[in-house]
């Protein structure tokens, strides 16, 4: 009888640890999962702030020049291209002091073209992340 009782009692013991084996199983996975979690939130917030401090040194990089003679041919260019876009008519020619560029409209206001590097970067802003993520990916 006492043989028999220790078989019963080893069987219980041996399933109430297989329960057990198996519930500290799924919580250690449910664990890993979030810590997974956490660490790639956290490298996308990482990224998305490391884009975000490349984009503001642009834009500020690109303010600085906003004044540069330098730069003066290339806007009687970008206005005559800009102007092929437009209906033929007067058109409105603004040189906003704090970006580098030009903004042309056509006079009754019912097309604009934002010919600023403010402009431009902003159009090109998601396709640039995408390039300079896989520049801070590669670590070059």
């Amino acid at each position: 009888m006492v043989a028999d009782a220790e078989a019963r009692l080893a069987r219980r013991m041996a399933e109430a640890l297989k329960v057990r084996e198996g519930a500290l199983r799924t919580a250690a996975a449910a664990e890993v999962e979030a810590a997974r979690g956490a660490a790639m939130r956290d490298v996308l917030l990482a990224r998305a702030e490391a884009l975000a401090k490349v984009f503001a040194r642009a834009r500020t990089l690109l303010a600085q020049r906003a004044g540069d003679p330098a730069l003066e041919p290339g806007w009687t260019q970008a206005i005559a291209e800009a102007r092929s876009y437009l209906p033929a008519g007067e058109a409105v020619v603004q040189r906003p002091p704090e970006v580098a560029g030009i903004t042309v409209a056509a006079a009754d206001g019912s097309i604009g073209i934002d010919g600023t590097t403010e402009g431009l970067l902003s159009r090109l802003e998601s396709s640039l992340a995408v390039e300079i993520a896989r520049e801070l990916e590669s670590g070059s």
